[in-house]
């Protein structure tokens, strides 16, 4: 109870103070002092997510072959199969530390901090769309899967640039995809995302589409195409992230009724985004759209659930334009009825620490036994 409260308390004092006043440079002092905390609280946390009890060893033994005299391009070379090149960096560059891994989170932290706040600036989504960051759990996947996600915030960069129509921003949009290829492979399936800018979908074949598969999902004729998907990535044993999708990871609590009331919910909420959404932005629409549906589809399985995060993540920048268009709509009781359900899902997580991969008990560096580190479940 604890931690919830302390989330809870987090996520105000961040939408308070991005809310800030009137005054336009006492604003930017505001929301600026907003994401310092933010980043305080991720660099500092001790044992969240399921990867820490892996990242923390493999930096300190990357580490410490770094620390024994061996060089940047030998680490390169000796860590290239388990490892990014910007990972295998980062654990060179804080070979000195006694707890290098608390270094490792510190620059991961900044990372994806700072790439939050250039997505939010944009188009000034600051106050809902932290919340739906921290409410919807995104948070907790980018304290979890350290890598992919700093790679995801990248891609979600990347996509104001598909919407230009210039040379040069088409190559900032294959920089940025490049530099997620170096925090997690996977990121290079995302090049073709730029050609979703040609796809003129009506906004009700995606409301109807994510409807559909919401509706066979929760209703389970999508059951036996879940997984049959798994077991395909069985398939895939001894390739790289084949572990993600193996059909264990479908796992007893996609079956039960509580998770196919959640994704009811994630459904239903997603679709009523996209109808208020105002108009101008077709890409986020689409790619709305698809990541949603992935993450439906995909039944609790990890897979499909971390290719969903690249598409799924534009939330962050359409839930806010949303509610703002329900309120004028003069239908905030829906609005209200949502934020309600988000937090009503999001309590329940915390303290069952069920359902979201990094929703464990908040704890910090200062309180943790560092000699100790935690063993993954």
């Amino acid at each position: 109870m604890g931690s919830l409260i302390f989330y809870l308390l987090l996520t105000g004092v961040l939408m308070y103070l991005c809310k800030g006043t009137s005054n336009s440079v006492n604003r930017k002092r505001s929301i600026l002092v907003a994401y310092t905390i933010f980043f305080i609280v991720a660099a500092i946390r001790y044992g969240i997510g399921n990867d820490y009890a892996g990242y923390a060893p493999s930096c300190i033994y990357a580490a410490r072959y770094f620390s024994m005299g061996a060089s940047l391009k030998q680490g390169l070379m000796a860590f290239s199969e388990d490892m990014e090149m910007a990972h295998i960096f980062f654990c060179w560059l804080v070979q000195w530390m006694k707890y290098p891994f608390v270094g490792l989170y510190f620059i991961y932290s900044l990372l994806q901090v700072g790439l939050l706040y250039l997505i939010l600036k944009r188009n000034d989504e600051h106050y809902w769309g932290l919340f739906i960051f921290i409410i919807g759990e995104f948070m907790f996947c980018s304290w979890d899967a350290i890598r992919q996600f700093t790679a995801v915030l990248l891609i979600v960069y990347s996509y104001d640039f598909i919407n230009r129509n210039d040379v040069k921003s088409i190559l900032k949009f294959v920089v940025c995809v490049g530099a997620a290829w170096l925090f997690h492979h996977s990121a290079i399936f995302m090049l073709p995302a730029y050609l979703l800018k040609f796809l003129k979908v009506n906004r009700w074949v995606l409301i109807g589409f994510l409807g559909v598969v919401t509706a066979m999902s929760v209703s389970g004729v999508l059951q036996q195409y879940q997984e049959q998907v798994g077991l395909y990535f069985d398939y895939l044993e001894g390739y790289e992230y084949s572990a993600y999708g193996s059909n264990a990871s479908f796992t007893v609590v996609a079956e039960s009724f509580q998770y196919r009331m959640r994704l009811l919910f994630v459904g239903v909420f997603y679709m009523l985004i996209l109808y208020y959404y105002p108009k101008g932005n077709p890409l986020y629409e689409i790619l709305l759209t698809i990541g949603v549906s992935i993450f439906i589809f995909a039944n609790n399985g990890l897979t499909l659930m971390r290719i969903s995060w690249y598409f799924w993540m534009v939330a962050v920048l359409m839930v806010g334009p949303s509610f703002k268009e329900m309120k004028k709509q003069k239908v905030v009781w829906l609005r209200t009825v949502f934020i309600v359900g988000l937090l009503a899902v999001f309590s329940h997580d915390v303290i069952t620490g069920s359902n979201s991969r990094g929703c464990n008990e908040y704890s910090t560096i200062f309180t943790g036994d560092l000699d100790h580190l935690p063993q993954r479940d």
